[in-house]
């Protein structure tokens, strides 16, 4: 799948929390088989920063699998194929449903 990805640079709560760093996000691609065609870093001054990138070769799974190594609740995503969004990881469904108002484009 063509996809547009919406990454949270703030890990879950959870005992380690902390930053995502950028190489993990590009070793999880790369280890993944993942093209990152194009990517920038949202800074956003009263909230969470976000990687915002256009992939190739994504899958529902792999974004399951990258989540949760990047332990974020989900990953949105929209389908550029398919022209759909949807929220992808471990906890998702407290997300609610995807929402373009909030998805940040290249």
């Amino acid at each position: 799948m063509n996809a547009l990805l919406n990454i949270g640079l703030i890990r879950s709560a959870n005992p380690a929390g902390g930053y995502v760093r950028i190489h993990d996000i590009c070793a999880l691609f790369d280890g993944f088989a993942v093209c990152d065609h194009k990517h920038r870093v949202a800074i956003v001054p009263d909230g969470e920063d976000t990687y915002i990138c256009h992939v190739s070769n994504w899958s529902k799974d792999k974004a399951m699998a990258i989540a949760k190594a990047l332990d974020q609740d989900c990953i949105a995503q929209y389908d550029l194929e398919e022209c759909e969004g949807a929220l992808i990881g471990p906890n998702a469904q407290a997300w609610g449903a995807f929402n373009a108002e909030y998805f940040k484009l290249l």
